[in-house]
C-alpha cells in the first residue's frame, strides 16, 4: 500500500469519525479531540525513546515530536513553522502541504467548525509532558493557501463536556440536568398564566445572565472578538438551541446580524401553544443570550433585537444587535 493512500485512508477514518461525532450532543467536538490526542500518546509511548528533545520549552517538544513524524515519513517537519511567544506557539503550515488537507476540505464542505488534527496531536503531546492542558485556534488564509495556529494554556475546562459521575450529570464539572420542551413550555406557561405582563422581560433577562456567564468563560480564552463569537455561537448550537450563523460583525460600531435556523423557541411555541396574544417574534430568550455575549466581548451595553421569527414564515430567524445608549439604560428602557 503507497503512503500516499494510507495518509487519504486515515484522512477518510477521520472524517468519518467527525460526522459521527457532529450528531452527538454537547460532547461531539470533545470525544474526536480525545480520539486525535489518544493516537499522539500512542505515538509516543511506541516511539517515545526516539524523540531528541533539547529542553522542556513548548516549541522544543512540537518541534522533535514533528521530526518523529519526519523519521517515520509521515511529513516534512521542515513544512511546518513554529515559533514560541511566552507561553503561545504559532504555527504556521502550507495547506497543500499539510498530509490532512483532504480531511480539512471534506470538513468545510460539511460546513463542521473548524478543527485542526495537527493542532490537537500537538496538545496531546504538550499535556503528556507538561501536564498541562492546551488548546488552540486556526485560521485558514485561502488566498494565501495558509494555515496560522497558535496553542496556548488553557485556563478553563471546556464547557460543553458532559459526564457522568454517579447519578449525576455534569458540564464542565459543575452539575446539570437535561430538560425536555415539555419541562420548559410548562415553565412558560405558568409565567403566562400568572404574570403575562413580564414573559418578555423573564426570557431576554434569563438569557441575557446565562450568556453572560458564557462569554465570560469564552473571552479568556479566545479574546479576539470575532473568533469568539464564532465559537459561542457553535457552542449554543451544541446545547440545541439551534444552528447560529454569523453574518456580518462591525465591532467598533457595537453592531451584529445574526441568524438562527430552527429555533428550538420557535419549536416549543409550534408544539406546546402560543405565549402571546398577537403573532410576534418570540426568541427572547436568545435576544438576552446574543446581546450578552456581544456586550462581554465588545466590553460595552449592547441590545439586541429580533427583526423576523421563523414564527412568522421567515425561513430563518434574524437577530440585529446594537450599542444602548446611555440615557435609555439610565430610564430601564434596555430591555
Amino acid at each position: 500500500m503507497s503512503q500516499n493512500f494510507a495518509i487519504k485512508v486515515i484522512g477518510y477514518m477521520y472524517s468519518s469519525i467527525m460526522e459521527t461525532m457532529d450528531r452527538l450532543p454537547f460532547s461531539g467536538r470533545y470525544w474526536m479531540e480525545e480520539i486525535v490526542q489518544g493516537t499522539a500518546l500512542h505515538v509516543l509511548n511506541e516511539h517515545g525513546n526516539e524523540l531528541e528533545i533539547t529542553s522542556d520549552e513548548p516549541v522544543d517538544i512540537c518541534t522533535s515530536y514533528l521530526k518523529l513524524l519526519e523519521n517515520k515519513g509521515f511529513l516534512q517537519a521542515s513544512d511546518y513553522h513554529l515559533q514560541q511567544e511566552g507561553k503561545e506557539i504559532h504555527v504556521q503550515v502550507n495547506f497543500s502541504r499539510c498530509v490532512y488537507r483532504d480531511f480539512c476540505v471534506h470538513a468545510q464542505h460539511k460546513e463542521f467548525p473548524m478543527y485542526c488534527i495537527r493542532m490537537n496531536a500537538l496538545r496531546g503531546v504538550l499535556k503528556s509532558f507538561l501536564h498541562l492542558d492546551y488548546t488552540y485556534s486556526i485560521e485558514v488564509a485561502q488566498q494565501e493557501n495558509i494555515c496560522r495556529g497558535r496553542l496556548f494554556p488553557s485556563p478553563l475546562p471546556r464547557s460543553e463536556i458532559v459526564i457522568r459521575e454517579g447519578h449525576m450529570l455534569k458540564i464542565a464539572g459543575e452539575r446539570a440536568m437535561l430538560m425536555p420542551m415539555a419541562t420548559y413550555a410548562s415553565i412558560l406557561a405558568s409565567i403566562r398564566e400568572h404574570a403575562p405582563h413580564v414573559l418578555v422581560h423573564v426570557l431576554y433577562d434569563a438569557g441575557f445572565r446565562s450568556g453572560l456567564r458564557l462569554a465570560r468563560r469564552a473571552r479568556k480564552m479566545y479574546p479576539e472578538a470575532l473568533e469568539c463569537l464564532n465559537i459561542l455561537l457553535d457552542e449554543l448550537k451544541q446545547h440545541g438551541l439551534g444552528h447560529m450563523e454569523l453574518i456580518s460583525l462591525e465591532a467598533d460600531a457595537g453592531k451584529a446580524v445574526i441568524r438562527c435556523h430552527d429555533s428550538f423557541q420557535v419549536d416549543s411555541i409550534s408544539k406546546y401553544g402560543e405565549l402571546y396574544r398577537t403573532p410576534r417574534v418570540v426568541c427572547d430568550l436568545l435576544r438576552g443570550t446574543f446581546a450578552a455575549c456581544l456586550t462581554e466581548l465588545l466590553q460595552r451595553e449592547i441590545f439586541c433585537e429580533e427583526v423576523q421569527c421563523q414564527s412568522m414564515g421567515y425561513p430563518c430567524c434574524e437577530f440585529l444587535t446594537l450599542p444602548v445608549e446611555p440615557q435609555l439604560m439610565s430610564r430601564g428602557e434596555g430591555v
